[in-house]
């Protein structure tokens, strides 16, 4: 009975594992809101998948599809911004972006986690959405460059890098800090990305009615999306912040 927003590509919602999971939709871009992305409909059955076998983490919460990107994963700044405010207009407790712009590959410039992208999750979250983010795979990109994505550098989403099966962290993962600087000016940055999930080898449904095995921080991030949400099943009165406290509380410290 969760609600949880899949800002992305779009949702296949005919796809066997996820039917009846979709209870609303909407698009921002310039395509239908029929045409789902193979992107989308992984990370929402990663959520609530109904399959026996590739069963979701939340497999009980409901889908709103919001499609903030083309069904080939193109997209605007505008398009996520115009999105997160749906998902808080349509109810969503929990809303996952397994999107971001980067500053090494898009050129993207945030001095202190506050762009136009983070400014707008965090807004979402201090009006009681738990926004989780993608870290981003920047992490084996050259040179000094920030590599946490915008959103994800937001302060108060819940900023998400990938392991693997024996808990490594994947090479690909971007590592931290974020934009975000401790203080106005100050030459530290805000820790990120703020914990891990699964993000090597992840099967889950995609377009077609099918099942597919994706690698990225687009993977590990529904994971916790999930989590939130059984989170929330049990408590639907906390708050973004506490849902925050108790994922990275209940995490186990890996090396780097």
């Amino acid at each position: 009975g969760v609600r949880v927003a899949i800002l992305d590509s779009g949702v296949d919602r005919n796809h066997p594992a996820l039917l009846g999971k979709v209870v609303d939709e909407i698009t921002t871009t310039t395509e239908n809101v029929s045409i789902p992305g193979s992107h989308g409909t992984h990370v929402a059955g990663t959520v609530a998948s109904n399959d026996p076998i590739y069963r979701g983490v939340a497999y009980q919460a409901d889908i709103i599809n919001i499609k903030v990107l083309t069904a080939a994963g193109g997209g605007m700044p505008q398009w996520v911004i115009a999105g997160l405010e749906q998902a808080v207009r349509r109810g969503a407790l929990v809303a996952n972006l397994s999107l971001g712009w980067s500053e090494p590959l898009h050129g993207w410039v945030c001095s202190d986690a506050d762009c136009i992208l983070c400014q707008a999750a965090d807004n979402a979250v201090r009006l009681g959405v738990t926004v989780v983010v993608a870290a981003g795979n920047e992490g084996t990109v050259g040179g000094p460059a920030l590599k946490v994505r915008h959103p994800g550098a937001a302060r108060r989403v819940i900023t998400v890098g990938a392991l693997d099966k024996a808990k490594t962290l994947a090479s690909f993962s971007s590592p931290g800090p974020g934009s975000g600087r401790l203080s106005p000016g100050s030459a530290i940055r805000l820790t990120k990305p703020d914990l891990c999930g699964p993000g090597v080898g992840i099967t889950s449904s995609t377009t077609g009615g099918g099942f597919a095995t994706f690698n990225g921080t687009s993977m590990a991030s529904p994971h916790v999306a999930g989590v939130a949400a059984l989170i929330l099943e049990k408590d639907a009165g906390l708050k973004p912040m506490m849902v925050k406290k108790l994922l990275e509380g209940s995490c186990e410290p890996i090396p780097g």
